[in-house]
């Protein structure tokens, strides 16, 4: 599968530390199927690197065309 994420792309994550929680974030680096996610206004704590094919990550797209 192509990694079509972009450093600086905004999406919406999982919180892995609190998983009902679906927050915004963005896309701090990439690293062939690996992205590091970053939390808005979050400490670097919370950052976590997942493969592209994670459900924990969804475009803000998604989100805008399923509500």
């Amino acid at each position: 599968m192509e990694n079509k994420f972009k450093i600086g792309q905004r999406l919406e994550a999982i919180d892995r530390k609190y998983p009902t929680y679906c927050c915004v974030a963005f896309v701090k680096d990439v690293r062939g199927d690996q992205i590091l996610i970053s939390f808005d206004g979050w400490g670097d704590g919370y950052d976590y690197w997942c493969s592209i094919n994670t459900p924990e990550v969804l475009f803000i797209e998604f989100i805008i065309t399923i509500t």
